[in-house]
């Protein structure tokens, strides 16, 4: 495929209808994860078609075909209700096919990796990419699921009620939901408080053994060590109880199909949290093959993480890398990566830049100064702030007290920054998302799937945040 061929190839791309969620990522990453997509095939009979990624300095938007989740959604529909057990078994087929790299993971941790040969070592590197597509497999349903339960859940409940009411029950999901691993995590860390001394020191130890991922994300990960948990067991005293919401639920004995889609739902959702740690988990492991292939090879982390999947998992030898480095060092400042099955196409360098600007016209142009913007309610709340816009890490230190978050979509990372805003709005998610669940735990207003927010608000501007209603006014802008 010549230059000329692939560009023509991308615009027609991103003229397609696409899901699309903007967070920190490096293709290594995320696209490796992502690329099991077509593997659901094998297991399920069915499977996602084509994925776009963005990438530019460790920032990404992965996106979705649409037309795949209205088809799908019709499958698992039909599955699921006809069998309730259904995703449940998948689920559990998941957990066998994952569960199988633990042990391999602990060897990884407490060996030195620097004794391995340098065919070993590749030897790992590629498993680590499979672990990468393993972490999420067949949980790719997760996203079919939520969107396609929620929306039904929401479409059944507007013919009994008013808008305010359906707001106030689809915040009552939250009733039913297992508590969030970042809510787990931080409970059993300021329990930690009331130990001194030695003892303090061994269950500081136990807290790193179990939660060693716990600083992770799609751009790699840092050390969890007793300094770190110190540090944050002394920040979490100074911070608010983290709540429950207390929202009535609305299941009813007499109502089958309401029960079914609500528990449904409530699993999806514990899967969800489950496959972030498990992502977490593939991530860490990787990262540590990585830091070891810089060292031998004199190669940046940050540019072997731009490898992309299909790269890696051909991989023949290490010294096959020295020769993507220019490729690598390119791909950093700008890359278009399209994956399908067994089969991916990059752009970068002068390509990307021909691309780039078609790309954002296409699919985030706004045409005129937006003044208020609708989405989910998450959980319910009337506040008024400042726009703070998270695109990368870098702006998490940025959010002040007060402050209204507004991000594509929230991680685990962006936490601090949660803890500290007034509001939370985002433009992707649904109510089992990362954004709703911590919004409920901290107790703060948060309007989720708005699908423009980033793009219509500006830092700085002045705005209402209505989730009663779920309504963003902007009162002045910038």
């Amino acid at each position: 495929m010549n230059s000329k061929t692939r560009i023509d190839f991308f615009k027609k791309l991103f003229k397609k209808s696409w899901l699309t969620q903007g967070l920190n990522a490096v293709p290594l990453y995320l696209t490796t994860a992502a690329a099991s997509g077509y593997r659901m095939k094998k297991y399920l009979g069915f499977n996602y078609s084509p994925y776009l990624f963005y990438y530019k300095n460790n920032y990404a938007e992965g996106s979705y075909d649409a037309a795949d989740f209205a088809k799908l959604w019709r499958i698992m529909k039909r599955r699921m209700y006809d069998s309730f057990s259904y995703l449940i078994k998948i689920r559990r087929q998941y957990n066998r096919i994952f569960s199988a790299y633990e042990p391999w993971f602990e060897i990884i941790r407490s060996s030195d990796i620097k004794n391995l040969s340098d065919q070993q070592l590749l030897s790992w590197f590629i498993k680590a990419g499979h672990s990468l597509m393993e972490s999420i497999d067949l949980s790719h349903v997760i996203e079919i699921v939520s969107i396609g339960l929620e929306t039904d859940l929401k479409k059944y409940l507007e013919k009994q009620y008013s808008t305010a009411e359906v707001n106030k029950k689809m915040q009552g999901l939250a009733n039913f939901y297992k508590p969030s691993f970042i809510n787990r995590e931080e409970v059993e860390l300021k329990r930690l408080g009331r130990f001194k001394g030695k003892l303090l020191e061994q269950r500081l130890e136990q807290h790193v053994s179990k939660y060693y991922w716990f600083r992770t994300n799609y751009t790699g990960s840092k050390t969890v060590d007793a300094k770190y948990l110190l540090y944050r067991l002394r920040q979490l005293s100074k911070q608010k109880k983290i709540l429950k919401p207390t929202v009535n639920n609305f299941l009813s004995r007499r109502d089958k199909q309401l029960n079914k889609c609500v528990k449904l739902i409530v699993e999806v959702a514990d899967w969800q949290d489950q496959r972030k740690v498990n992502i977490f988990k593939a991530i860490y492991h990787t990262q540590i093959i990585i830091n070891e292939i810089s060292r031998r090879l004199s190669m940046p982390v940050v540019n072997l993480q731009y490898l992309a999947a299909f790269e890696l998992l051909k991989l023949k030898d290490l010294s096959e890398l020295k020769k993507l480095r220019p490729i690598l060092v390119e791909r950093r400042q700008g890359c278009f990566d399209w994956i399908s099955y067994k089969k991916e196409i990059l752009v970068s360098g002068h390509e990307f830049k021909l691309l780039e600007k078609f790309y954002h016209s296409v699919r985030a142009r706004i045409d005129s100064v937006v003044l208020t913007i609708e989405g989910m309610v998450a959980n319910s709340g009337r506040v008024m702030g400042v726009v703070k816009i998270c695109r990368f890490l870098k702006d998490i230190a940025a959010i002040k007290q007060g402050d209204i978050m507004v991000a594509s979509m929230t991680r685990p990372e962006y936490l601090s920054a949660m803890k500290k805003a007034a509001a939370i709005v985002t433009d992707e998610g649904g109510v089992t998302c990362h954004a709703a669940i911590i919004s409920r735990e901290l107790a703060i207003p948060c309007i989720i799937g708005t699908k423009i927010a980033t793009k219509a608000l500006k830092n700085g501007d002045y705005v209402e945040v209505n989730a009663n209603h779920g309504v963003v006014t902007v009162l002045k802008h910038n």
